[in-house]
């Protein structure tokens, strides 16, 4: 009877350690399949990561281009704006200089004009001194 009770407890045990052998197995094989699909969204994951790095490098390198593009662009509109200027104030230095010799000419010959005036005035004093 003891055998019996030995036999039937080492068979209820066996039983018992099969059943959880299988429940382990089970669970073993569940998490492989959840590892398997952790590891294809993983992979998804980088995926689209990588796409997302390359697309934002290529904006970067367009944004930089544009940028550069755009200051070569500035660069040379203000370039042709100094020339502009530049051209512009020689013409009037030319004409300030052509107004100021026009006018130093005119203040010349009036001076020029008094001065024979005034010797001509002093002349005629003279003259009419001598002759008193």
């Amino acid at each position: 009877s003891k055998i019996e009770f030995v036999e039937t407890n080492t068979a209820h045990q066996l039983d018992e350690q099969t059943q959880t052998s299988r429940g382990v197995q089970e669970v073993a094989q569940r998490l492989s399949q959840k590892l398997t699909g952790m590891e294809s969204a993983c992979q998804r994951v980088e995926t689209q990561s990588a796409a997302l790095e390359t697309r934002l490098q290529a904006q970067m390198a367009d944004d930089r281009d544009r940028a550069a593009t755009e200051s070569q662009s500035l660069q040379q509109r203000l370039l042709q704006r100094v020339d502009e200027a530049e051209g512009r104030l020689q013409r009037v230095i030319a004409r300030v200089e052509r107004d100021v010799g026009q006018q130093f000419s005119a203040l010349v010959s009036k001076t020029g004009e008094d001065l024979a005036a005034s010797h001509r005035d002093l002349e005629g004093r003279l003259r009419d001194s001598d002759l008193r």
